[in-house]
Parts: C-alpha cells; structure tokens; sequence
C-alpha cells in the first residue's frame, strides 16, 4: 500500500486490528504496559505498525485483510547477514473472509516479488 492508501484505509485497518485483538497471543492491546485501555492499546499497535509496508487484500473499496511486513531486518528475529528477508509482523483477515486462503495468497505474492 502507498502511504496515500494507508491513509485512505486506516480507520478499516484500526478496526480490523481491535476486532481481532484476542485472536493474538498476547492480544495487541496487551503489548503496551502503558496504554490507558484496550482501545489506546490497540492505537498504539496500530500507530507503531503503520510504519510497516502493507499488503492488503479488499473486495471493492472493503479492507479483507492484510499483512504488516518489514524488509532486510536485522535484531531479534534475523541474525545478521541473511538478506533478503521479510519479516512479517501482522496478518489479519476479518472473521467474515477468513476460511478464503487470503493470507496464503498474500504470502505467495511477497514470496514470488
């Protein structure tokens, strides 16, 4: 997504990201001791995550789902040196769409670009 989509969509992607908030494990909201709230939680993941690429799938101009991926990473995940990589930090689908492969076709996109 262009930053201009990432603006276009972000309310969709926010709300994406609270209603699958205990779907993760720790939920999202629960990965900032210092939010106020669950929402404020959430906002900040959202925030944090918005810096990320995003490749995201729709049905008209209807967010499905995405994935939040990083590219050439080095720290606690990747070990130094191994390039290329993607670190994928997110992927959500809405409940509605899940059971439709999406993830799995957004994977066989990164992976084949």
């Amino acid at each position: 997504m262009t930053e201009t989509e990432k603006a276009h969509y972000g309310e969709q992607i926010f709300a994406l990201l609270r209603e699958a908030d205990a779907d993760f494990v720790p939920p999202l909201s629960a990965r900032f001791p210092e939010a106020k709230n669950e929402a404020d939680g959430v906002r900040r993941y959202f925030d944090e995550m918005m810096t990320a690429n995003l490749l995201a799938t729709l049905d008209g101009d209807m967010l499905l789902g995405f994935v939040a991926f990083r590219e050439n990473v080095t720290g606690n995940y990747i070990p130094e040196g191994v390039f290329p990589n993607l670190y994928i930090g997110t992927a959500v689908i809405t409940r509605e769409a899940r059971g439709m492969h999406l993830t799995s076709r957004m994977y066989e996109h990164l992976f084949d670009t």
